[in-house]
């Protein structure tokens, strides 16, 4: 016989003829089991019966369990609870008793007073850590003279059930369990079909809104938490609580509501863009702070830190009034360079920003290099240290969030004040110098040039009649003067850092003359630094540019 279905029991020590009832079925017996074992129809009857029994009960109660029964009975012997200490023997002894992956009958008609309550936090443990199935939980009142009815207690273990996957939602932010137990929720009657969509769609809501949570989606997860509440207000509005076969429905149902609701976008306006259409308002830096420390407390490190590396990009945006384009990702990119120049200056020169300015830089600088390790998931050659830097940089935080409303303080108006910066190889041929300096008209020129090349410099300044400050750059090996670059790059910081926008021209020298320009160019996109590429387009015959350089060519702006 398959023994999967169990029912566990505990026995008295006074067994006595009585009466119990089910429906309109009527059975008499000395022990509540005996009862219950023919009243159940049989497709729900247990196969074999575990009996807890102190040494009076296995002596007085057991041998008439066991007699009466065609199923196997199986005593387990347990102290009779007078302490701490027995009563964690008994439970002990229950869990011990029952099989993983098994179905279990409870019941509680006899034995110890505190057996209910052992027999209730054993079954949690059997539920969640054993894959045990609780069938029915089974309570036979005894009335003297009078049948007494067996009582269906399983719906206190329904309610803790219940309690515990809200729990797992509002506080962990694990969908699982309330998922499933809401798909298991039946609104079978055709007057509910409504209803059952809706609660369907909350169903699927609680899942994306987790799902986004664990992602580290502050938009989606807010898109997802408006929608929650949106459809929770719906129900509320028209269907009373009592048609959800759910224990305590309303209640339940506000503790789930509330729990997405401090995440809820408040400014959606439409469902395809509603992305290109949101607006970055200081509601939506409190929604996002609050996040945030919801992921700190959470030990949600890998999410806590990439989204306040976000975040920090964001508040500048709110300070430098990009309020629409937020979340335009070369406007962003732009913002993080500006902080990325903002922290090198702080590497080069504490001493001479401002203290606002050295504290930001200090709490990027050290926020980017934590955020990286978790994001690369530890794959270095040293070890990551989560728990300490993470906490050092939630203290941090704390402290930064003080400046959340000043807006002065996000402001990364770092660098600039030069103006235009033209960055222009020069060869031996001087006309295209002479065209870009015509079109561009800079206030500042760095030129990269050879020794010979640099004689014509002065000549192509006067010809194109620039008023600008002129800097070059001076490769020994104009051919072959690669590993000369880097030098360059690092002594044209200042140039590049002060520049409001920098124009690269594309044309003219050699190779590695070109490559310096790249590379330049790169050093001032990294210093959060405007560029732009151009090319300029001599279309005469070779002869007439060697006979007159000096003639203004076409300029092409190579970002379009």
């Amino acid at each position: 016989m398959n023994d999967n279905h169990i029912l566990l029991t505990t026995l008295g020590t006074s067994p006595s003829d009585a009466q119990y009832g089910i429906d309109d079925r009527i059975y008499s017996a000395r022990l509540s089991t005996i009862a219950l074992f023919n009243l159940l129809p049989e497709a729900e009857r247990f196969h074999r019966v575990i009996a807890l029994c102190t040494d009076d009960a296995l002596r007085e109660s057991f041998p008439i369990l066991k007699d009466s029964l065609p199923i196997p009975c199986e005593p387990k012997k347990i102290p009779v609870g007078k302490d701490d200490e027995e009563l964690s023997e008994i439970v002990r002894t229950i869990l011990h008793s029952i099989p993983a992956g098994s179905e279990l009958t409870l019941d509680l008609t006899h034995g110890l007073r505190p057996i209910p309550f052992l027999f209730f936090t054993s079954c949690l443990y059997l539920q969640a850590l054993k894959g045990v199935r609780i069938r029915k939980a089974w309570y036979g009142k005894l009335e003297r003279g009078k049948v007494g009815p067996f009582v269906d207690l399983s719906v206190l273990l329904n309610m803790v059930e219940w309690f515990q996957s809200v729990y797992y939602f509002k506080e962990l932010r694990n969908p699982a369990a309330l998922v499933d137990k809401m798909k298991d929720v039946s609104m079978t009657r055709s007057e509910e079909k409504n209803l059952n969509k809706i609660f369907s769609d909350i169903v699927s809501t609680i899942n994306d809104f987790t799902i986004f949570f664990g992602a580290g989606l502050p938009l989606e997860l807010g898109r997802a938490s408006a929608s929650m509440q949106s459809k929770y207000s719906r129900m509320k509005e028209k269907f009373d609580a009592s048609a959800i076969p759910m224990p305590l429905a309303e209640d339940l149902m506000e503790e789930i509501a509330s729990a997405a609701y401090p995440f809820g976008l408040s400014n959606l306006r439409s469902a395809g863009d509603w992305k290109q259409k949101l607006s970055l308002t200081s509601d939506e830096i409190q929604r996002e702070t609050m996040l945030i420390d919801t992921y700190f407390e959470g030990g949600f490190y890998n999410n806590a830190l990439g989204l306040l590396r976000e975040f920090i990009i964001t508040r500048c945006m709110l300070s430098a009034q990009q309020t629409d384009n937020w979340l335009d990702m070369k406007s962003r990119e732009l913002m993080e360079k500006k902080l990325g120049a903002l922290m090198s200056a702080w590497k080069k020169n504490q001493d001479a920003l401002p203290e606002d300015q050295r504290i930001l830089a200090s709490f990027w600088d050290e926020l980017t290099q934590c955020r990286n390790d978790l994001h690369h998931h530890g794959m270095k050659l040293n070890n990551v240290s989560v728990t300490g830097r993470a906490d050092r940089l939630r203290g941090k935080w704390t402290s930064l969030k003080s400046q959340l409303d000043d807006n002065d303080f996000w402001l990364v108006n770092f660098g600039g004040g030069s103006g235009c910066l033209l960055i222009s190889a020069l060869g031996l041929s001087p006309g295209l110098l002479y065209s870009a300096l015509c079109q561009v008209k800079p206030r500042v020129l760095l030129a990269v040039a050879s020794a010979k090349s640099v004689d014509l410099l002065q000549e192509v300044i006067e010809r194109s009649d620039c008023q600008a400050e002129i800097i070059t750059g001076v490769l020994n090996d104009p051919f072959n003067g690669f590993d000369e670059i880097p030098d360059l790059v690092i002594t044209s910081q200042d140039t590049l850092l002060e520049a409001d926008e920098v124009i690269c021209n594309a044309t003219g020298g050699t190779t590695a003359m070109q490559y310096g320009v790249m590379r330049l160019s790169e050093g001032a996109s990294r210093l959060g630094r405007k560029v732009k590429w151009v090319a300029m387009v001599d279309n005469r015959p070779a002869e007439d540019q060697r006979k007159d350089p000096y003639v203004v060519s076409e300029m092409i702006d190579l970002e379009r």
